[in-house]
């Protein structure tokens, strides 16, 4: 299963990352990102646009031809009165114009669409990851198995996060330790904005040839739409 380069969830063949809104792959070329570079290290396209297609113009082939044609020639009689009168036969044929690139605008449409579904899959992601008790315990944990402390303090209210992040400690846990998510098991909620999570994870280490299977309970408290978690048992 592909993992995205951003933050480490699964994202199967989605073009977009469902946990982070990361784009997964070159429009351009469809070149799958392991990076979070601003170029696809396949085509050097930059992320989220396509390579605009180049307009090979014939207008100068067509000038070329012009050029080449032979210039009619005055008849003999007219030649001689010409000379007599001082005046000198001029080609005034108009060189062509060469014809102006128009503007792509099924490739503009096309940019102003990917760039509008980007954006709504960003707001979608990131306002929407906490909208359930399930889905903020959910995230938490996928931040835990990433390691990243600033999206785990995210999803715990203000007031508990110091004292809740001197509990998650990986100094004494191997580095290559994983949590991963299995599912919830009951959900209870006291109230409107206080809810109660069991959480079933795995915890495994390739190194230590271990893998356990432990219940988490989560404690969590709605502000303002978005779900806070308080306390962990």
């Amino acid at each position: 299963m592909r993992k995205c380069y951003a933050c480490d969830n699964e994202t199967g063949d989605s073009l977009y990352c469902l946990h982070c809104g990361a784009l997964q792959k070159c429009l351009n070329c469809n070149h799958i990102f392991e990076t979070d570079s601003k170029f696809c290290g396949e085509c050097g396209t930059e992320k989220g646009k396509k390579a605009q297609q180049q307009e090979h113009s014939l207008n100068e082939q067509q000038s070329i031809h012009n050029e080449n044609q032979p210039v009619a020639h005055a008849s003999s009689a007219t030649a001689v009165n010409q000379s007599s009168n001082g005046a000198v036969p001029v080609n005034q044929a108009n060189a062509q114009q060469p014809a102006k690139k128009s503007l792509n605008v099924k490739w503009v449409i096309g940019i102003v669409a990917v760039i509008a579904i980007a954006a709504a899959l960003y707001f979608f992601v990131f306002n929407n990851a906490q909208g359930t008790p399930e889905e903020t315990v959910e995230n938490f944990i996928s931040a835990m198995d990433a390691h990243k402390n600033e999206k785990m303090e995210a999803l715990i209210r203000p007031s508990n996060r110091k004292e809740l992040m001197e509990d998650v400690d990986f100094t004494d846990l191997p580095a290559d330790t994983r949590f991963e998510f299995l599912g919830v098991g009951e959900v209870d909620f006291e109230s409107d904005s206080i809810a109660y999570v069991e959480a079933d994870v795995r915890i495994s280490s390739k190194t230590e040839g271990e893998s356990d299977s432990i219940y988490f309970d989560f404690e969590l408290l709605k502000i303002k739409s978005k779900w806070y978690i308080v306390d962990i048992y």
